[in-house]
């Protein structure tokens, strides 16, 4: 806002100077621009009490946001100043900016939030600065900094905001602000590394020889494109490619592109922008305030200067793999692989479920008598053995849980079964991959079956009541691709249709036709809880579409395998919001050479996931471990609960702090500054949670007792902020901040009651 209503005061400079050359049209346009410059009011973003501009203010609680622009050293000063003179706010929030200092041998400056060259230049494109000023000692001591540390690392200079060499799951580049590590107040500033070309290019008019240096250094970092100079480089080891030492971010924002045009008309026209924006007698009036020199005495902050260093790789693709062979079922953990849409979830006992969005695939609850998931039997016809993908009825079994995939492995007489299930990296379609393999000198002759029990609908829907939810299954079978077709009809009027696609194929040579049957009761046999009937003996598929009360979804076919031959089956599982497209999906999959391209690409992708998060293999393996206690079971639950009063909970007291109560809650404690570490890795748990296409809310309860400067609750927004979450707060599955001084005893047992995982700010680290 600041910044377009800096160039609108420009622009009428210039209508002012043209107004003879073409009087009716310059009027008009004259007329325009000062409109819009009265009426842009900055009072509404400044808190009367600190003296100083919110960062923003929000419309849901319709109050200032408690972060602030309290540098002076910042591209906000450009609002203060223009405020000022419009006389929005009084001229003594100026004095209110701070003047905190910090030293560079005999230099010294200004400090700011991130040390970015942004902060100290951008202002200056239209804004002047005075020969001797403090505002031009601190930007001239910026340059310099700039120039120091860039020699030390051996890199060309421009350290500024930019975007970096990471994409989100949607292929856009990230974006933030980098800077140099004595100037900014920010932590972490000597962690990474991106040096973006109109950071030194803003300098040209005060060193346009150096700049121009720099410019080529650029040149030869094969930095320029068909639009000029690419975004920036990115020096940072975690975000380069093995074996090179920087990636080129070949985009470009027309914001920077915008600045380095300005400063180059500038350079040529004798700081043209900044004469006409001054030429405004508003404007006139405040120049005093830019001329202020550099205090005698100043407090000084950063005196021990961080030590210049190449940064070290970190590895954040961290494959991990977790194998368990001893089965504990009092302590359930599991894995979950997913993409933007769906995800599948499967604990150390093979049962699981499958979502996409926010829509079950699969029957599932944690307290459900009998085992559920997506299975497969597997019956040896000589010797009527058979075993299941589940830990039972198998003489060997162990899972491994992976980032990209969970793998079965099964060894039963001769046969040696193995399932890998993953996610499709760009589509919503399950695949698991059975291959069996005779360890034996006979040919065997085996069964083959998969079954599922489909929901297609939310687990509120499901649990409420799951007799009526089957009703609005409807059921089809595609004879091309051999596959069967559920369709969930609307049960509200908001609710949309949803289709599921399902097929066991195999490019080897099968006995008989493929089985399919939809009758759970025909299945698995009426008051059966162990082996399904049509399993256990070998009973004939009905393959008939029809009305089901309680609906299945099973495939059998049945192949002979030879003595140390291996066969290959594919179970697709493929879901959306349209007949046409789930069928197409599965027909692409049952390609073979499709599905071995899904398992390399989903192995990528999850790859490109950790860097975006930048999670190493360590707290990839944390974050599962806590969300499978959201999804299966938290051992920990029960002992929070007896320590709270034996009462009725009654869910809806917390809609008051726009809190559901339908989503698992995640409610951490912090007490005191030095805990707030803790809620950083919290964040990025959260974060990891929500990339995996699961939904919690995070309410963080701070407990700092009442002090007027709210250590806890600052650094808690600050946190939120600078992890881009702020769109996330008082949200349905977002983060919630609360205060224990605001909040009543009851409701904070009501949070303790009803949160699945309950995390502590004194803990040592999120392992505990």
């Amino acid at each position: 806002m600041e910044t377009l209503c800096g160039y609108l005061y420009v622009v009428k400079s210039w209508l002012n100077d043209n107004m003879q050359k073409d009087e009716e049209n310059i009027k008009v346009l004259y007329k325009i621009v000062d409109n819009l410059i009265n009426n842009t009011d900055f009072s509404y973003l400044y808190d009367k009490e600190q003296r100083i501009f919110s960062i923003g203010f929000n419309v849901e609680e319709n109050k200032l946001t408690k972060s602030y622009y309290d540098l002076l050293a910042s591209e906000a000063r450009q609002a203060s100043l223009i405020a000022i003179a419009k006389k929005d706010i009084p001229a003594k929030h100026w004095n209110s900016l701070s003047r905190t200092l910090t030293i560079m041998g005999k230099y010294k400056g200004l400090i700011s939030w991130a040390g970015t060259s942004f902060e100290y230049l951008m202002p200056n494109i239209n804004i002047p600065k005075y020969e001797g000023s403090l505002l031009d000692e601190s930007c001239k001591f910026m340059i310099l900094s700039q120039m120091e540390y860039a020699k030390e690392l051996k890199i060309p200079w421009g350290i500024s905001e930019a975007a970096f060499n990471l994409k989100d799951l949607h292929s856009n580049y990230q974006y933030k602000a980098f800077g140099i590590p004595w100037l900014g107040l920010k932590r972490g500033l000597g962690d990474e590394l991106v040096v973006a070309p109109y950071g030194s290019i803003l300098a040209i008019t005060d060193y346009p020889k150096e700049v121009y240096q720099n410019m080529k250094r650029l040149e030869d970092f094969d930095m320029v494109g068909k639009y000029g100079f690419y975004e920036s480089i990115d020096f940072t080891p975690e975000r380069v490619e093995k074996g090179k030492n920087y990636a080129r971010v070949k985009t470009y924002m027309a914001h920077h592109q915008a600045l380095i045009l300005l400063s180059i008309n500038n350079l040529f026209n004798k700081n043209i922008l900044q004469k006409r924006f001054m030429e405004n007698p508003e404007m006139k009036a405040v120049s005093i305030l830019l001329q202020e020199t550099m205090p005698e005495t100043a407090i000084i902050t950063k005196e021990n200067k961080e030590k210049v260093s190449k940064l070290k790789y970190v590895d954040y693709e961290g494959y991990i793999k977790d194998t368990y062979k001893k089965i504990d079922d009092r302590l359930i953990t599991g894995n979950v692989i997913s993409n933007e849409d769906y995800a599948i979830a499967i604990n150390q006992n093979g049962e699981g479920v499958s979502i996409y969005k926010n829509k079950f695939i699969n029957r599932f609850k944690t307290t459900s008598d009998y085992k559920q998931g997506i299975f497969f039997y597997i019956k040896n016809i000589k010797t009527k053995k058979i075993w299941s993908s589940d830990c039972k009825e198998n003489d060997k079994y162990e899972i491994s849980f992976m980032p990209d995939k969970v793998e079965q492995e099964m060894l039963n007489e001769n046969i040696k079964t193995k399932i890998e299930t993953i996610v499709a990296p760009d589509e919503p379609v399950e695949i698991r991959k059975l291959t069996l393999e005779n360890m034996g000198n006979e040919d065997e002759v085996l069964e083959i079956t998969s079954y599922f029990e489909p929901v297609l609908s939310s687990k509120e829907q499901d649990y409420a009541h799951p007799a009526f939810n089957n009703l609005f299954l409807m059921y089809d079978y595609d004879y091309e691709t051999g596959s069967i077709i559920v369709k969930r009809k609307k049960r509200e009027i908001n609710d949309t249709e949803i289709y599921l696609c399902a097929n066991l194929s195999t490019n080897s040579e099968t006995i008989g036709d493929l089985e399919y049957e939809i009758d759970k009761e025909k299945f698995i046999g009426r008051g059966n809880f162990e082996m399904p009937q049509m399993v256990k003996n070998s009973n004939p598929f009905s393959k008939k579409i029809g009305l089901v009360t309680e609906p299945v979804v099973a495939f059998r076919r049945s192949i002979n395998i030879k003595p140390k031959e291996k066969k290959q089956l594919n179970l697709i599982i493929s879901v959306g919001k349209t007949k046409e497209k789930v069928l197409e999906n599965c027909k692409k999959y049952q390609i073979v050479e499709n599905v071995e391209k899904s398992f390399e690409l989903s192995k990528a992708k999850n790859e490109e996931q950790s860097r975006y998060l930048m999670i190493n293999g360590k707290q990839i393996r944390q974050y599962q471990k806590v969300l499978s206690y959201i999804i299966f079971n938290n051992p920990a639950k029960k002992i929070d609960l007896r320590k709270l009063p034996k009462k009725k909970y009654y869910q809806n007291e917390v809609w008051k702090y726009g809190i559901s109560g339908d989503i698992p809650i995640i409610l951490v404690k912090i007490s005191d500054i030095s805990e707030t570490y803790i809620l950083k890795e919290i964040l990025k748990l959260y974060e990891f949670i929500r990339y995996k296409n699961f939904e919690v809310e995070l309410v963080i309860l701070d407990e700092e007792k009442h002090s007027y400067e709210n250590y806890v609750s600052e650094e808690i927004e600050n946190l939120i902020q600078n992890n881009q979450m702020a769109y996330l707060k008082n949200i349905k599955g977002g983060i919630f901040e609360l205060s224990k001084n605001e909040i009543s005893k009851d409701d904070i047992e009501l949070l303790e009651f009803l949160a699945t995982i309950i995390i502590n700010g004194n803990e040592v680290s999120l392992e505990n």
